[in-house]
């Protein structure tokens, strides 16, 4: 088996910077594996900047990164007020934005 070992790879990917540790330990199999993708870092900047906005401007905001779908395939809304999460899709967030904007524009 692999040796005893932690192992930190960093590299710029095109969307940011990729991030992976591995952990062995004397065995034929990983004892941990985590990935952290630029979508994941990217997504701080995305947070602040709809702090006070509408939640149906989330997909125009969240493009701007241009994020990786198949890394971040759902997000959770936070209702503090409520003291409330709820677990949405990408793509229903999107529709919903969509909804928001007609019905605000009377279409």
């Amino acid at each position: 088996g692999a040796p005893r070992a932690e192992i930190l790879s960093r590299y710029e990917a095109p969307r940011g910077e990729l991030v992976h540790f591995i952990r062995t330990n004397n065995s034929d199999r990983v004892e941990r594996l985590d990935i952290r993708t630029p979508t994941l870092a990217n997504w701080t900047s995305v947070a602040v900047s709809l702090v006070g906005e509408n939640l149906a401007d989330i997909p125009v905001v969240a493009a701007a990164i241009d994020p990786c779908l198949s890394c971040t395939s759902r997000v959770t809304i936070v209702d503090r007020e409520e003291r409330r999460t709820t677990v949405t899709t990408l793509d229903d967030l999107r529709a919903y934005g969509i909804r928001f904007y007609r019905e605000r524009e009377g279409r």
